[in-house]
């Protein structure tokens, strides 16, 4: 049996950028990956995107798999600090538990997230070039960040910056940020991760 260990505050904190109802069904939960021994907590409605990276969190083998929204939704409702998610096999449409409760993964591929992280992720490009971002976005970021650092004062105040690609809202936690899709004149998100 093969087991991990996720921070209730940080599947909580996803579900700001998890995709609701969406036709494309793999958005619809948090991505699970092991990559190298690190553990990567990742969603996205393709306008916004959560990343959260614990360092040495597996030694196993690499994996990836989806928890559905609505299995998320149910279980960070515990009181417990630290979720245990286990199963034979961390893959798509593996059977898994996490407490009581039982679940099948999402059998579908996640979509390559890495691709839209801009490779100079936490520095500040100087241009001529002004992005506009949607403000509920801006603040379901902000709010994935507070969540997911355990902040719970109002007025915390994450950063917001700007690559010139798109928006980064980070806060304490160098390893854990949101990527915020610019607006078009339409208003609308001027990328998509797919």
């Amino acid at each position: 049996m093969k087991t991990i260990e996720i921070q209730t505050a940080v599947l909580k904190a996803a579900l700001f950028c998890a995709a609701k109802n969406d036709i494309r069904y793999y958005l619809n939960g948090v991505f699970v990956e092991s990559k190298n021994g690190n553990l990567f907590i990742v969603s996205t409605t393709d306008a916004t995107m959560f990343v959260h990276q614990i360092e040495g969190g597996y030694s196993g083998d690499d994996f990836g798999f989806i928890i559905p929204r609505s299995v998320v939704e149910s279980i960070v409702k515990t009181k417990n600090k630290v979720l245990e998610i286990a199963g034979e096999s961390f893959s798509r449409g593996s059977e898994l538990r996490c407490g009581s409760t039982l679940f099948t993964s999402v059998d579908g591929q996640f979509p390559n997230w890495r691709s839209v992280v801009p490779s100079h992720l936490g520095t500040t490009i100087q241009d001529s070039i002004t992005l506009k971002f949607n403000p509920e976005l801006v603040m379901d970021c902000y709010s994935a960040i507070a969540t997911a650092e355990g902040k719970k004062e109002k007025g915390y105040a994450a950063k917001l910056g700007d690559t010139g690609q798109c928006g980064i809202v980070s806060g304490d936690n160098p390893l854990t940020f949101c990527i915020i899709s610019p607006m078009r004149d339409t208003g609308k998100p001027s990328w998509r991760v797919l």
